[in-house]
């Protein structure tokens, strides 16, 4: 009986092992999968930007565009069609030329703007020195106003004491 227990426990084994290896190859043939997907899909996403940025998908919609505005051409529809292609790509010509101008003059702004702000920094550092000049003079001017405080406060003593002879005057008569 004890070989019975033995060869179950061996069939079991075999079986984790062959459902490992079955679950291992399963797991790796799904991210062969999923790595290919992504692929693809970047594949996809890098082929539109380049038609996007080369112009061709927007001229192939233009030269749609057109042929459903105007209809079919008389003439020869090769013809047609690359010249409607030609007048896009003078048209994406000179806007990509626009764009370009408009980032340069945005450039050259960004390179003045640091040089007027050293400029303008320098002129704040020159009020901050003198600020802080000024404050050097502050202590003196605090001793002026504790003098002047003393002047002061013998003024209102002395005033207090004019209204003490007043009423005191008041009171006799």
């Amino acid at each position: 009986m004890s070989f019975a227990p033995n060869s179950d426990q061996k069939s079991r084994e075999k079986q984790e092992k062959f459902l490992k290896a079955q679950l291992e190859k399963e797991r790796e043939l799904r991210l062969k999968e999923e790595i290919e997907r992504t692929e693809k899909e970047r594949n996809k996403k890098k082929g539109l930007k380049i038609l996007k940025n080369s112009g061709i998908l927007d001229a192939y919609e233009y030269l749609l565009e057109s042929l459903c505005k105007y209809g079919l051409p008389t003439g020869d529809l090769y013809e047609f069609s690359a010249l409607t292609v030609l007048k896009y790509e003078k048209k994406f010509k000179v806007m990509k030329r626009k764009e370009l101008q408009n980032r340069l003059k945005q450039r050259e702004d960004e390179q003045e703007d640091p040089d007027i702000k050293a400029i303008k920094a320098g002129k704040r550092d020159k009020s901050r020195k003198k600020s802080q000049d000024s404050d050097d003079d502050s202590p003196k001017r605090s001793k002026k106003s504790k003098k002047s405080k003393k002047k002061n406060d013998s003024d209102d003593e002395k005033e207090q004491d004019d209204r003490k002879s007043t009423k005191s005057k008041k009171k006799k008569k």
